[in-house]
């Protein structure tokens, strides 16, 4: 079994999950961004991009906690692929098949 899907898997979930966060992040920061702009005439549009680049650069703080989640999946991966293939033999006698001759002359 390869250790690849699950890995997509996790990195998927991570990117659902910091894509979700990013939008939850945006909305709650839109309504503080007109308010922090006093004087200011209220433009929709700049709004929502003050809004988008405050929630993605608190989204920058994340990174080490998606990195490590992935490093742990790998190690994890990893370990179980090589307690699984200690279980296994590696290599078992063959019988050749009638009439098959053996190019090592046996």
């Amino acid at each position: 079994m390869s250790a690849i899907p699950v890995l997509l898997a996790v990195l998927l979930s991570l990117a659902g999950a910091t894509h979700l966060q990013l939008g939850g992040k945006e909305r709650r920061l839109l309504a503080s961004a007109a308010a922090d702009h006093p004087g200011e005439m209220y433009d929709p549009l700049r709004t929502r991009r003050i809004a988008t680049a405050q929630a993605r650069a608190g989204i920058t703080d994340s990174i080490p906690m998606m990195l490590s989640t992935m490093a742990t999946a790998v190690l994890l991966l990893s370990t179980a692929t090589l307690a699984g293939r200690s279980s296994q033999v590696p290599h078992q006698e063959v019988a050749p098949e009638p009439g098959c001759r053996s190019p090592w002359g046996s």
